[in-house]
């Protein structure tokens, strides 16, 4: 099986603050891994990271999905709006899959995808 991408309910504590609301995060055959954003400290000071480079994945999932304003940012991104997170969610699978087939999402395409567009089935980006 492989690792996907899922929404969760997430809760996070802060001293004697609880916040609620939804994540993303790798699943691996039934249990939960890492969440998207807690790389992002590290990710997001390398201004650009080359598509060959290891840490090119963590460093575009978490540029794709901070592009969706999580409300919390640490320990992981969070968002308070289970719309916000699937938006988020099918941005970062669409932005994954562009870099899987070597072409990059389309800048009308990552702007369609924050605006609440799905893809048709079987689109790929053209690069274009």
């Amino acid at each position: 099986m492989m690792d996907r991408l899922i929404l969760t309910e997430a809760r996070v504590q802060f001293g004697a603050s609880i916040y609620d609301g939804y994540a993303l995060v790798w699943e691996y055959e039934g249990e939960l891994g890492g969440y998207i954003g807690e790389t992002w400290k590290e990710s997001s000071a390398l201004q650009e990271v080359s598509p060959t480079s290891e840490d090119y994945e963590a460093w575009l999932w978490d540029s794709t999905a901070f592009k969706f304003d999580p409300d919390y940012k640490d320990p992981f991104f969070m968002w308070d709006s289970k719309t916000k997170a699937a938006n988020a969610l099918r941005a970062v699978k669409a932005a994954l899959k562009a870099h899987a087939l070597k072409k990059p999402l389309p800048e009308w395409a990552q702007m369609a995808l924050v605006n609440g567009w799905k893809a048709p089935r079987g689109w790929k980006p053209s690069g274009t």
